[in-house]
């Protein structure tokens, strides 16, 4: 809305509220004041506009999204007419502010209802509108097997009052982007550079439609940054890694990913072995890395399915050809003598 402008009528008040079940007053006694048929609308569960839903649609696109958010949260559907308009106007949404969208989008996804939300934002063609890497991530079957139980573990948590992180929540949503953007760069990068060129794409991309706090997209950073450290499991790098303020957010996303199959067979043992780590104490670590130092070195497989070798993140150094020596006087006898050296493998190659 361009402003707020109060008024004296309880009427003109109700008549500005969106949908008939939110335009309902109740004074001191108990009677309800319902102009708009609010309270039938209410017990048949349906979702209507106060007015024309073009109309109040174009005020405020925001609107849809609460629309759908009632209909994820409390199993309402929308009337038909609403629903008309909601299609007509969802475009309308581009022209909201990125970081009153990402508001929108906590409350779709870190509220409990999270997979439900998801169904009928897809329903209704509004994904690309909210989140356009989410709407990349799932044109596959592979990408909505992953997302569907991102969001189930995410409900869970809820529902079990558990805490859960928003940066963790969106690295998740975000991950097989970056993972696919990660795969094209490892041709001509090393895989951390690759890695971290893929990041900056796939969080530029949705910066142009949802603006995240710089708090939650450093987390996520942090998380997908940790991904090939955890995988290659590095002796001289365990101690950094465990040391990092961010390895548990890291850890269990590892563990999310081995449980979903997409880090090949050896997923969950390498996920097993740093929950080990984690919780040994300090001699034990140490046991468990000279272990590790004792196995013979091999490529592993990484989720984007490109085989990496221990050090393989660093470039190769050039060998420098070694110059030919210079000729040299021979003062014993006055003639000039050449000083002859083996040739080098450089040389001879």
């Amino acid at each position: 809305p361009d402003g707020v402008r109060f008024v004296r009528s309880l009427a003109e008040d109700l008549a500005r509220r969106d949908f008939t079940i939110n335009a309902m007053a109740m004074d001191e006694s108990g009677a309800v004041t319902d102009l708009f048929g609010g309270r039938e609308d209410l017990s048949r569960r349906v979702i209507r506009c106060v007015g024309e839903p073009e109309t109040r649609f174009r005020e405020d696109p925001v609107r849809m999204l609460r629309v759908l958010r009632f209909m994820a949260k409390f199993g309402f559907e929308a009337e038909a007419h609403t629903l008309d308009a909601m299609q007509a106007n969802r475009g309308l949404l581009g022209h909201i502010p990125s970081a009153r969208l990402f508001d929108e989008t906590l409350k779709f996804f870190t509220t409990g209802h999270a997979l439900r939300s998801f169904e009928v934002l897809q329903k209704y063609g509004f994904t690309e509108y909210l989140m356009p890497v989410l709407h990349d991530v799932v044109q596959n079957e592979r990408g909505m097997d992953w997302v569907r139980s991102v969001l189930a573990q995410t409900d869970e948590r809820v529902h079990e009052d558990k805490s859960i992180s928003p940066g963790f929540l969106f690295a998740a949503l975000m991950w097989l982007k970056v993972e696919e953007r990660w795969l094209v760069h490892q041709v001509h990068n090393p895989v951390v550079v690759a890695l971290d060129l893929a990041m900056g794409e796939v969080i530029n991309q949705d910066k142009e439609q949802v603006t995240m706090t710089k708090r939650f997209v450093s987390d996520m950073r942090d998380i997908w940054s940790m991904q090939p450290r955890l995988e290659r499991r590095l002796p001289r790098q365990i101690q950094r890694v465990l040391e990092n303020p961010r390895f548990r957010a890291g850890y269990d996303f590892l563990l999310l990913r081995a449980q979903r199959g997409h880090l090949g067979e050896e997923g969950e043992e390498i996920a097993a072995w740093w929950g080990d780590m984690y919780a040994a104490n300090g001699a034990e670590r140490h046991r468990m890395i000279e272990a590790l130092r004792q196995q013979p070195k091999k490529a592993s497989t990484s989720a984007t399915g490109t085989a990496q070798a221990d050090g393989a993140d660093k470039p190769k150094k050039r060998r420098r050809r070694r110059k030919p020596k210079a000729k040299t006087a021979d003062t014993t006898n006055g003639t000039a003598a050449v000083e002859h050296h083996s040739p080098s493998a450089d040389e001879t190659s």
